[in-house]
């Protein structure tokens, strides 16, 4: 099971301010949006476009739906990031895959469609079955 981990880091060493990187991300989930079709609460938009968010351009998640789901399943469900194509484990074919995809909008295609084929397009979510550590 994947994650995510927040963390800082936090140091007094002067940093030049460099321009971002675009890694085609938000592109791809343009193309993709296989979060927002397989969201059981139906808490990620499937807009085409990200709203601008405190200053962030971004999908705005509904927290509130989310929630509530995870109050009625008795856990998370972590859905959105069991079914991202974006986030499988890094072995050879996914970087590469990843490589490719970060090029043009015909590979973010292909890909989305090849991870339908080989992961599914709507996995079933995961049911609490009341034992946290067996879940």
């Amino acid at each position: 099971m994947q994650g995510i981990r927040l963390s800082a880091v936090t140091t007094g060493m002067p940093l030049e301010v460099d321009k971002p990187v675009d890694l085609s991300i938000q592109s791809f989930c343009v193309v993709c949006k296989k979060c927002a079709v397989c969201c059981p609460s139906q808490s990620i938009p499937e807009d085409d476009d990200p709203k601008e968010v405190n200053g962030t351009l971004r999908w705005k998640l509904k927290e509130e739906s989310c929630f509530d789901y995870w109050a009625k399943v008795g856990t998370d469900c972590n859905v959105c990031m069991r079914v991202c194509p974006w986030s499988h484990a890094r072995t050879w074919p996914h970087k590469l895959i990843v490589y490719l995809t970060q090029r043009n909008r015909l590979n973010q295609q292909l890909f989305t469609f090849l991870d339908d084929v080989f992961y599914g397009r709507k996995p079933k979510a995961k049911r609490y079955n009341g034992d946290w550590a067996g879940y």
